[in-house]
């Protein structure tokens, strides 16, 4: 196994961890809100989809939602949720690049969403990002015995 990090920039890091065959992207940042430091623009309540594939019958096909809300301080609170069924609530603090670093431990450590979310204000949407959505093979499930890795926006 390899771990690599560096500094991307003054407030954030980069990095990847690998085995030789799989590899996973790594970024953080610096949490640089809170109630003594600036507040931010992003502040208010939002609702959330996250779009699903209905044509699927292995994975989840229909849409993940929620709210959430964004706190002058720059602290996230979201509640939703996914296609399956499965509940979901995150305390997190927004970066520096105005972003929700949403990640979601699933199925007893088996499983995770995550990605980063922007807040940007357009004609279509107010939150946008990739989220990466998986379960690992758990065969004595009833739903989605084999696992599944999802993308979706």
């Amino acid at each position: 196994m390899r771990f690599q990090i560096e500094a991307t920039t003054q407030h954030s890091l980069s990095g990847t961890v690998t085995d030789g065959g799989w590899t996973a992207d790594l970024r953080g940042n610096q949490l640089i809100f809170g109630a003594k430091r600036n507040s931010v623009s992003q502040a208010g309540q939002y609702t959330f989809i996250i779009a699903g594939d209905p044509s699927s019958s292995t994975e989840p096909g229909g849409d993940s939602f929620g709210t959430v809300r964004v706190e002058p301080t720059g602290r996230i609170r979201g509640l939703g949720s996914l296609a399956e069924g499965t509940k979901f609530a995150q305390i997190a603090d927004i970066s520096q690049d105005r972003e929700w670093p949403l990640f979601l431990p699933l199925y007893g450590g088996k499983g995770c969403a995550v990605g980063w979310l922007s807040f940007e204000s357009t004609d279509m949407q107010d939150i946008g990002g990739d989220v990466y959505w998986s379960k690992a093979p758990m065969f004595d499930t009833q739903l989605y015995p084999g696992g599944f890795m999802l993308h979706g926006n």
